[in-house]
């Protein structure tokens, strides 16, 4: 029986001793667990934002309707502006015309007039 007291005691400082490692390890997994949740709480801030802000940005499918609107109205303004400078080099040439046809009608006139040709 004396073996059987000192096995007890041996029994009894075992369990002891496991109790505290079990504590130990509840107590490490408690704060790894709060460590834990308050990671995953950050996360799920930024995946909110990073959501809120997507919520936000122009779709590609808008953005290419968009582009083609503007491809359209700048095929427009090319169009309307190549009219324009043909327009105005019509109506350039026309004036250089009429204007060519004054002074040569003044010369003639001023030159009648010098000769004396010019009837009253």
């Amino acid at each position: 029986m004396a073996d059987d007291s000192g096995l007890r005691e041996l029994i009894n400082e075992r369990e002891k001793q496991m109790n505290l490692q079990i504590a130990a390890i509840r107590s490490e997994l408690a704060v790894a667990n709060k460590a834990l949740e308050f990671r995953l709480a950050g996360m799920n801030e930024i995946r909110s934002q990073l959501s809120d802000q997507a919520a936000t940005f122009l779709r590609k499918d808008e953005a290419k309707a968009q582009f083609e609107k503007l491809e359209m109205k700048v095929d427009m303004l090319q169009s309307a502006m190549a009219k324009r400078e043909g327009s105005a080099r019509w109506t350039d040439y026309m004036v250089t015309i009429a204007i060519s046809a004054a002074v040569f009608l003044l010369l003639n006139l001023a030159n009648g007039m010098i000769s004396g040709d010019v009837k009253k």
